[in-house]
């Protein structure tokens, strides 16, 4: 499988974390079900060849659109591949969908939307122009004119909401929600509100997701760390807890889980 990644211009940094195009060979192949964990950031996804079904808590396709906006999951969702891949997704910030399409994001959260029910005009232009493109740098700036005409069109979030998720995953989720409201300048259910809508699922839910990434990060580069090492490290009860919260949200505990290989999870679980 070829991974390629681009970061963004500066002037959409603010809700692009990076651009990554897939091109598979055979080694998917042999893969049809692939479990991805929730990693804390929506994607827009624009397909060019096969296109895999994907189940959620929402939803099962078994033919996802050509381009469409894949929000912010709160459990494992299965990706059946049974031919290549070859595609360009927007890992796009936490709190991003409510400024590229003016919804919260909880309404894309656990399911996929087609760009079509949401601009029918540019999905399909924005589709043909990518397809035609002679590389992927050609791509590259088609899809940042095209999220720049977006952004155009809504109103910024919340300015506080952006600093609060930043500074979760800054700290890899390693804070608690009562360290996060000490620093918040309206009441607990104003925030909790605003979160929600800006993020698709609650400040608490998010900082767990954040900390399980942390928890597979350190687990897959083999940093020496045991688990007992990680239980302190990253605030869990006890080893219960932290075995647990994996499972949770990789479906399999930690000793399972890298006995076994995961190509395309590994594209999403763990970022940092």
């Amino acid at each position: 499988m070829v991974v390629k990644y681009f970061l963004p211009s500066d002037d959409l940094a603010g809700i692009v974390k990076y651009y990554w195009f897939v091109d598979s060979t055979a080694d998917i192949d042999s893969i049809p079900q692939n479990t991805i964990s929730p990693s804390g950031y929506p994607e827009l996804i624009f397909n060019f060849g096969f296109t895999p079904t994907v189940n959620t808590q929402k939803t099962i396709s078994n033919n996802t659109p050509l381009c469409f906006v894949a929000g912010q999951i709160s459990q494992p969702i299965v990706l059946g591949v049974t031919n290549s891949l070859n595609c360009l997704c927007v890992k796009l910030q936490p709190f991003a969908l409510p400024q590229l399409f003016g919804y919260s994001s909880h309404k894309f959260t656990d399911s996929v939307t087609d760009l079509s029910d949401l601009d029918n005009q540019q999905a399909g232009n924005i589709h043909d122009e990518l397809s035609e493109a002679k590389n992927n740098l050609q791509r590259f700036i088609i899809i940042e004119t095209f999220l720049r005409l977006k952004l155009k069109k809504y109103k910024k979030s919340c300015l506080s909401i952006p600093d609060m998720v930043n500074e979760i995953i800054k700290m890899d989720g390693l804070l608690t929600y009562n360290d996060l409201t000490k620093k918040m300048s309206f009441s607990s259910s104003t925030f909790q509100r605003k979160f929600k809508n800006q993020v698709g699922m609650s400040p608490k839910y998010f900082i767990r997701i954040i900390r399980f990434n942390y928890v597979f990060y350190l687990l897959k580069h083999n940093l020496g760390l045991s688990l007992q090492d990680i239980v302190y490290r990253c605030g869990y009860y006890d080893l219960s807890h932290l075995i647990n919260e994996f499972h949770e949200f990789s479906g399999n505990s930690p000793y399972k889980y890298f006995k076994t290989n995961h190509i395309i999870n590994d594209l999403f679980a763990g970022i940092r």
